[in-house]
C-alpha cells in the first residue's frame, strides 16, 4: 500500500489557533487572502479590515507582496512593496519568542526557525538562599501549614515565588509584562496586607487559604491583572469584574499570582500569543509545552507557584501537565467548586475549570479546601484505605482510546483514519511507559482487567464507545458528528464574556466587525462566518440541542458507563496523547511521532502525523459529557529528557444515576460523586511509585531543587 506522509501543520493553524488539521488549507492561498486589498471583496468596513489583519496579531504573520500576487482580486502590490498590515502590525508589538513577520506562512521555514531559536536553558538565580529554595519546594499544603504555625509569613513565601517568576521570565509562563510590568511588586503588596490582617486578628483570619498564591490562566476574568484571553485586542483591558473561581480565591484568602500564558482565546494545543509569546518548557526548552494552559503547567514546573489554574475544552489541562511533568486534575463539568462563570470559553458542553500541581496530596487539598468538602475527602480516604488493592479494579481497553481506527460507514470527521487503511496508537517511548505503568499496577495487586468495550449489539463491527462518537444519531440529515454541533456556542461565550466582564457592550454582529472572532478563522476568507472551523455553516442551534439533549443522557453516557457497568470498574488507565511532548519545530513541520500499523495491528512503526492527529483521541474523548480525569506524570522520557503522561478517567456520574441528571448533579455540593474516584487513584499511584521509582515525578534538573 502506497503510504502517503501525513499533510503538515502550517503555521497559520497554530498562529490562529485551529486546532484541526484542515488539509484543503494552503499557504499561498491563505497568504494572499489576507492581503488588505484581498479583503476588500468582503462586506466589511474598512476599520475591521485592519483589525482582521491586526488588533490580534494571529493572522498577520508575514503577509509579502509575493503572495499578494496570487489574489484574483489584486493585480499589484501597494506602493512601496509593503502591505499595509505591516505597519500597523509594528505599532502592537510582536514577541520575540514568536516567528517574526519576515519568515513567512511557509511551515518548513517556520519549522527551521524554531531550530535556530531554541532558547537557552537558564541557571538558578545566583543569589537564592537556601531558605528560599526550601520554600519553592513547598507544596501548598506545606505552605498553609507553615503559615498557620507562624513559621512563615505571607510577604516573604510570596517574594521567593516572585523572585522565581522573574528569574523565569523568558519562559513566557506569565503575561501581561507589557502593559502591567510591576504587577509582582503588587502582589507582594497584597500578601503584607494579609499579614497584617493576620497580625491584627489572629493568622486564623486568613483561613482557609492562608494567602497561597495561585497563578490564574489568562482566560479568567481578572479586575486586578489584564484579562487579555491570549489576544492583542484586549491587550491591558481590565475586567469589569472577576470571575466567579477568582471571587470565590480571594474570598478564601487567598492571592492571584498574576496570569498565565494563553494562545488566542484557548483555542490551541501550542502555547504562543503575539504578546506573551511561546511558552518555554523547563525540561528542555525546545519541546513543546502544549495548550492551552501551558503558562499555568510551565508555572508550576518551574517551582513559581505548588499549584496554578487551568480550563478544558479538550485536553488543555491534561496535556500541558503531561508535557511538564504535573498533575492534572480535569474535574467533571459543572463540579461546585470549579466554577467556570467568567472563564472564557470555547463550548458549553466541554468546558471546565481545572489545575494542575506538582504533587497529588495537592489535588486533593485543594479540592477538599475549596469545596468545604474535609469530611467527605476524610471519608472517602479511610474507605479506600481498608479495600484490599485487589479491591481496586482498572479497566485498560485497547480498542479505540490506545489503538484508534474507525469501523465501516463511520465518520471520520475529526481526523480519525478508517480501519481499512491504517491504525494509530501513541508512539513507541509512550507505549512503553504505558506497559511500564501496566506492569507496577500488576505488582502492586490491583485488578486489571484487560478487555475491550462492549458491542452495543452482537452484530456490530464497532464497539458502544466508537458507535457513540463515530456512528451516532444527528439531529439532522445534514448535521454534522454531534461533538462538532457542540462547537455552536463559542460565538455566544466569546460575546458573553466581552460583555459581561469587560464591558464591551456590544451585539454578536458588532462583536465580528470589531475583529473580536474574526481572527480565530483560517483567514479573512471566513470573516463572513466567523468561526474557527471551516465547517460553520453546518453548525446549528438544532444541533447544539441535539448534543445536549439528546446525544449526551441517551448515547454518549450509557456508551462510556456500558465498560464500567460491564466490569464494575473504578477507572479507566490510557495513555496521555498519542506523541508527547515534541519539538516546537515539529509542531510546525508537522513531524510529530506516533504510532501506526498498515495490517491491522499486527506490526507497528513510528511515523510523522500532526498535533490533531496526536492529540484529539485522548483529550476529546468523554469530554462532552462529565467525566472526571487525572493526569500523572510516569518519568522520563529518554527520547528527548522531556516528560510523560498517563491518565485515569472516572465514569459519568455515581452508579445507578440517570443518565439524564447527570450533567447537572455536579452543581450542587451534595452530590459530588469523584471523591471516592481520586482517593483511589492516590493509594493507586503511591503503590504504584514505590514499585517503580522511574515512573516517578522529577524536576527539571537546570532548576537546582
Amino acid at each position: 500500500r502506497e503510504r502517503t506522509p501525513p499533510t503538515p501543520l502550517l503555521l497559520t493553524d497554530w498562529l490562529t489557533r485551529v486546532v484541526f488539521d484542515w488539509r484543503s488549507q494552503r499557504t499561498s492561498r491563505f497568504a494572499s487572502l489576507t492581503h488588505p486589498r484581498c479583503l476588500r471583496s468582503f462586506a466589511m468596513p474598512a476599520q475591521a479590515r485592519c483589525q482582521v489583519l491586526c488588533s490580534l496579531a494571529t493572522v498577520c504573520a508575514v503577509i509579502s507582496c509575493a503572495a499578494a500576487q496570487t489574489c484574483g482580486e489584486v493585480d499589484s502590490c501597494e506602493a512601496g512593496g509593503d502591505c499595509a498590515s505591516r505597519e500597523l502590525l509594528a505599532g502592537r508589538g510582536w514577541h520575540p519568542s514568536m516567528p517574526p513577520i519576515g519568515v513567512g506562512l511557509d511551515y518548513l521555514e517556520a519549522s527551521r526557525w524554531f531550530q535556530a531559536n531554541t532558547p537557552k536553558l537558564l541557571p538558578p538565580p545566583a543569589g537564592r538562599t537556601a531558605r528560599e529554595a526550601d520554600m519553592l519546594r513547598w507544596t501548598a499544603a506545606d505552605f498553609v501549614a507553615q503559615r498557620r504555625a507562624g513559621a512563615v509569613t505571607c510577604e516573604e513565601y510570596v517574594r521567593a515565588l516572585a523572585a522565581q517568576v522573574v528569574h523565569y521570565r523568558e519562559y513566557n509562563a506569565f503575561c501581561h509584562w507589557g502593559t502591567y510590568s510591576n504587577w509582582t511588586d503588587a502582589v507582594i503588596a497584597q500578601a503584607m496586607k494579609l499579614d497584617a490582617l493576620a497580625a491584627s486578628q489572629g493568622v486564623d483570619a486568613l483561613a482557609p487559604l492562608y494567602c497561597l498564591p495561585i497563578p490564574a490562566k489568562d482566560t479568567l476574568a481578572t479586575a486586578s491583572f489584564p484579562s487579555a484571553a491570549g489576544a492583542m485586542h484586549f491587550a491591558g483591558r481590565y475586567a469589569v469584574k472577576n470571575a466567579h473561581i477568582v471571587d470565590r480565591i480571594e474570598a478564601m484568602r487567598g492571592l492571584i499570582l498574576g496570569k498565565t500564558n494563553t494562545p488566542v482565546f484557548a483555542y490551541s494545543y501550542t502555547t504562543c500569543s503575539a504578546e506573551c509569546g511561546c511558552a518555554v518548557n523547563a525540561y528542555a526548552p525546545g519541546l513543546h509545552t502544549c495548550g492551552s494552559s501551558g503558562g499555568s503547567a510551565v508555572a508550576v514546573s518551574l517551582h513559581a507557584a505548588p499549584i496554578a489554574l487551568t480550563e478544558d475544552t479538550g485536553g488543555s489541562t491534561r496535556c500541558p501537565a503531561a508535557n511538564n511533568g504535573n498533575f492534572g486534575y480535569d474535574p467533571y463539568q459543572n463540579k461546585f467548586n470549579y466554577p467556570s462563570d467568567g472563564n472564557i470559553g470555547i463550548t458549553f458542553v466541554n468546558d471546565q475549570l481545572g489545575i494542575n500541581a506538582r504533587a497529588l496530596d495537592d489535588v486533593l487539598w485543594w479540592d477538599q479546601i475549596t469545596g468545604d468538602l474535609v469530611k467527605e475527602h476524610t471519608a472517602a480516604s479511610r474507605k479506600v484505605a481498608r479495600q484490599g488493592m485487589s479491591e481496586i479494579r482498572i479497566g485498560l481497553p485497547m480498542e479505540y482510546l490506545v489503538e484508534h481506527c474507525v469501523h465501516g460507514d463511520g465518520d471520520t470527521f475529526f481526523g480519525s483514519p478508517k480501519c481499512t487503511d491504517l491504525m494509530r496508537r501513541p508512539a513507541s517511548n509512550i507505549m512503553a511507559k504505558y506497559h511500564a505503568v501496566k506492569a507496577a499496577l500488576q505488582k502492586a495487586g490491583v485488578t486489571l482487567v484487560l478487555q475491550d468495550w462492549p458491542k452495543r449489539k452482537p452484530s456490530d463491527e464497532m464497539n458502544y464507545l466508537e458507535y457513540a462518537y463515530n456512528h451516532p444519531p444527528r439531529a439532522t440529515d445534514t448535521s454534522l458528528l454531534p461533538p462538532a454541533e457542540a462547537f455552536f456556542s463559542m460565538r455566544m461565550e466569546i460575546m458573553n464574556f466581552a460583555n459581561t466582564y469587560l464591558g464591551i457592550a456590544s451585539s454578536a454582529n458588532k462583536l465580528v466587525e470589531d475583529d473580536l472572532m474574526v481572527q480565530l478563522a483560517g483567514g479573512p476568507e471566513e470573516a463572513k462566518h466567523p468561526f474557527p472551523f471551516s465547517f460553520q455553516d453546518s453548525l446549528s442551534l438544532t444541533g447544539f440541542r441535539h448534543v445536549s439533549q439528546v446525544w449526551v443522557p441517551k448515547v454518549a453516557i450509557p456508551a462510556w458507563n456500558s465498560y464500567f457497568d460491564a466490569h464494575d470498574l473504578d477507572m479507566i488507565l490510557a495513555p496521555a496523547g498519542f506523541c508527547g511532548a515534541y519539538t516546537y519545530s515539529d509542531m510546525a513541520n508537522g513531524t510529530t511521532q506516533l504510532g501506526v500499523s498498515y495490517d491491522g495491528g499486527s506490526t507497528w512503526e513510528d511515523t510523522a502525523a500532526t498535533q490533531m492527529d496526536c492529540n484529539f483521541v485522548s483529550f476529546f474523548t468523554a469530554k462532552q459529557f462529565p467525566v472526571s480525569k487525572l493526569m500523572f506524570p510516569v518519568g522520563r522520557d529518554d527520547r528527548n529528557g522531556g516528560t510523560i503522561g498517563m491518565q485515569f478517567y472516572s465514569r459519568s456520574g455515581p452508579p445507578g444515576a440517570d443518565p439524564m441528571e447527570v450533567p447537572t448533579m455536579g452543581k450542587r455540593k451534595e452530590n459530588t460523586w469523584d471523591i471516592e474516584f481520586l482517593h483511589k487513584v492516590k493509594r493507586v499511584l503511591d503503590a504504584m511509585y514505590d514499585i517503580d521509582p522511574s515512573l516517578q515525578r522529577f524536576d527539571a534538573p537546570h532548576l537546582g531543587l
